[in-house]
């Protein structure tokens, strides 16, 4: 894996009302599709993400820039642990998990449209008497939620590249507070490794080969969103030929009991496809 930097994206980081704060998560699942000798030139694929509130799976249409090609990808997830919900939507505003509202926290915005893969604590606890001191929670004994996303490809594509945006920690009491929704730590990993993962100009570079052994995340278990901004490109290399990738998102080592509300954001998704077909 080689590490590099570039020009940060101005992605604001998640923020949660009442002082909470809050990490978005993402996770795909690759598998490798027999090389292949590209027929024609290639050209960049142009993939819109246009805007679909309908929580679950997503269909983009995929349009050969400078070409006739148009091809589908299929954008699939499924949520283990506690959470019920199949949480993930393209746009720019939305919960941050279902219900949450009902917990005393609001909603957040991102600058541009994207994938948002959230991944949701299982209840409420009320603190006090007020809607203030209520916040969400996963109940000590139960496994926090972790998301898969599956990219489908309905043709192969090489020189796959996919930012996520957000990959973020929070432990803003000095250390981990069972089932509190303010601690978070963000693991990304894909079911292939990449073959480099290029950084914003961030303070912290994170740690991790991107894999499902070795997720990525930061160094640092509180580089929270205000100390960024995140975000990293992962690329499968020029002569990778895939059919389906798979990212795994979830909140980490579930010995230190982080299961706090986690959200990423994947607001491009790039790869090379025939011009025409």
């Amino acid at each position: 894996m080689t590490e590099t930097t570039t020009t940060p994206r101005q992605l604001s980081r998640r923020t949660l009302a009442k002082g909470a704060a809050w990490a978005a998560p993402a996770v795909l699942a690759a598998s490798g599709a027999p090389a292949f000798a590209a027929s024609g030139p290639q050209c960049v694929a142009n993939v819109p993400m246009t805007a679909n509130p309908t929580s679950g799976t997503q269909t983009l249409t995929a349009t050969a820039e400078g070409g006739s090609c148009t091809m589908t990808l299929t954008i699939t997830n499924g949520l283990t642990g506690c959470a019920p919900d199949r949480n993930m939507t393209i746009g720019r505003t939305g919960n941050m998990v279902a219900g949450q509202n009902s917990c005393g926290y609001s909603t957040y915005t991102i600058p541009t449209t994207g994938l948002i893969v959230q991944n949701a604590p299982c209840a409420c606890r009320t603190g006090g008497g007020s809607v203030l001191a209520r916040y969400a929670y996963v109940p000590d004994g139960t496994r926090a939620s972790s998301q898969d996303v599956t990219f489908s490809f309905s043709q192969p594509v090489q020189n796959l590249k996919i930012t996520v945006a957000d990959i973020s920690s929070a432990r803003p009491n000095g250390g981990w507070v069972p089932g509190y929704v303010g601690n978070y730590y963000d693991h990304v990993g894909f079911s292939i490794t990449p073959t480099e993962i290029s950084h914003a100009a961030a303070r912290d570079k994170g740690t991790g080969a991107g894999t499902f052994a070795a997720p990525f995340r930061r160094n640092d278990t509180n580089a929270q969103s205000s100390s960024g901004p995140y975000s990293e490109v992962f690329s499968f290399g020029p002569t990778t030929s895939l059919r389906t990738l798979t990212m795994r998102y979830n909140n980490g080592p579930t010995s230190n009991n982080i299961k706090g509300t986690q959200a990423i954001f994947i607001p491009t998704i790039t790869f090379d496809m025939p011009c025409n077909c």
